[in-house]
């Protein structure tokens, strides 16, 4: 048990790493160029130039991947590339929906346990009769035609 606990404990940091590895990776992957997308096609080198410094988008890749890592471990997820407001403003104000959702997901649920003992049941009597038509099997559909 505590060899089990020991390695999974020891499995916890490269599990995050590589997760945040892959999304940095994968947003950076995206098609387009943000800065250009934040200010339009029709914008000064000065400006560009401006927006990739704050955002350090001018840093080398590793670089970027610390600083980002080091804005997410403080809470600071960004600025929207299209509203230009944080987006942990952004996802403070949808988590209310979210939530409810999540509350709506949840009264689905007892009728679904409710329904798998019997979805059990019916798949462990392979050797009986069923019960009812539909739940033949397509070797029974004979008896039922």
């Amino acid at each position: 048990m505590w060899s089990y606990l020991a390695r999974r404990l020891v499995q916890v940091p490269i599990v995050l790493v590589v997760a945040t590895l892959t999304v940095f990776l994968v947003v950076r992957a995206t098609p387009g160029d943000p800065v250009q997308i934040m200010l339009g096609m029709q914008t000064s080198p000065d400006a560009v130039a401006a927006i990739r410094a704050e955002f350090r988008l001018d840093e080398p890749v590793l670089m970027q991947y610390i600083y980002w890592v080091g804005d997410l471990l403080r809470g600071d997820l960004g600025r929207s590339i299209r509203l230009s407001t944080p987006v942990t403003t952004l996802l403070a104000e949808r988590f209310p929906v979210s939530l409810r959702l999540a509350g709506s997901m949840r009264s689905a649920f007892p009728s679904r346990s409710a329904s798998w003992p019997r979805c059990i049941a019916t798949a462990g009597s392979t050797g009986s009769a069923p019960a009812t038509p539909w739940q033949a099997s397509p070797s029974r559909t004979s008896r039922w035609r």
